[in-house]
């Protein structure tokens, strides 16, 4: 089941008296300073499965405040345990089957420790740490510990409902080598706005990263493109190069995500667009 979240305390994770298995997140966090222990991913080859017919098409609500008009964020904290590639793999499915969201797997790898996933965790993650946690809308619902269908679908309808002003987001990149991403973003708001905007780099199906079943983790965080507080007047165009650097990218298996935020953190739109090379 989804729930709010407050941003001044969390509420108690009610577990159903161990039935399920739950791996904590924090282990990876505590794994930074040295302590922790292996959570298991395994090497194998294969896709991911997501259909990304739509991208590079924009993002643009039909407010003012009107429910249901901006794309959705996920943001999907996991590890190597089962339930974290159940979840998974529910999500990515139900992502080839709605139009209204969008979803990036949030690794805590032992073995390939991203600090970037480790601060976003900090920010908004389940206080105790239970994984698999999807954050929507940057928190404005959150569903943790369960791979539920049904539960992804309701948090994720309530969030897109919520209201928000008219949010215009457009962007492009290129890859440069297999290394050296660069691109830009326009983003456009209906009023005075205040808040932030993150362009997560992602592979569509990971050929680092792989869950409990062998098979690459989907839409699988890599980096931060751009993370910054934003200052947007409501007649002008916030317009901003990005640039990412990592090894051996693939243009036809990166993308970004971009997702603009409230002071409050919580996303009122989100875009997503391919790699041209």
């Amino acid at each position: 089941m989804s729930r709010r979240k407050s941003r001044t305390s969390e509420e108690n994770i009610e577990t159903d008296n161990g039935m399920k298995r739950k791996v904590l997140l924090i282990s990876a966090i505590l794994l930074v300073a040295g302590i922790g222990g292996a959570l298991g991913y395994h090497a194998f080859t294969g896709t991911s499965g997501i259909d990304y017919g739509n991208d590079g098409e924009g993002s643009e609500t039909t407010g003012p405040y009107a429910p249901g008009t901006h794309m959705v964020i996920m943001e999907l904290f996991v590890t190597g345990s089962d339930d974290c590639s159940k979840a998974e793999s529910t999500v990515c499915s139900m992502e080839n089957e709605r139009s209204d969201f969008y979803f990036v797997s949030m690794v805590a790898d032992p073995y390939n420790i991203n600090m970037d996933v480790i601060y976003r965790f900090r920010q908004i993650g389940d206080m105790n740490g239970t994984a698999p946690d999807a954050e929507i809308d940057g928190g404005r619902r959150s569903v943790v510990g369960t791979f539920e269908e049904s539960a992804y679908a309701e948090a994720i309808d309530e969030s897109k409902d919520a209201p928000v002003p008219k949010t215009s987001i457009n962007g492009n990149a290129a890859l440069y080598g297999d290394t050296v991403l660069r691109g830009n973003l326009d983003i456009s708001v209906n009023e005075d706005f205040s808040g932030y905007v993150r362009a997560f780099v992602l592979e569509k199906s990971s050929t680092r990263l792989f869950n409990s079943y062998g098979k690459p983790v989907p839409n699988a965080f890599m980096g931060f493109a751009l993370n910054e507080s934003v200052e947007i007047e409501h007649t002008s165009t916030y317009h901003r190069d990005i640039q990412w650097e990592g090894d051996k990218l693939s243009s036809e298996n990166i993308a970004v995500l971009v997702a603009l935020y409230d002071q409050r953190g919580y996303a009122v739109q989100a875009y997503r667009f391919g790699i041209s090379q």
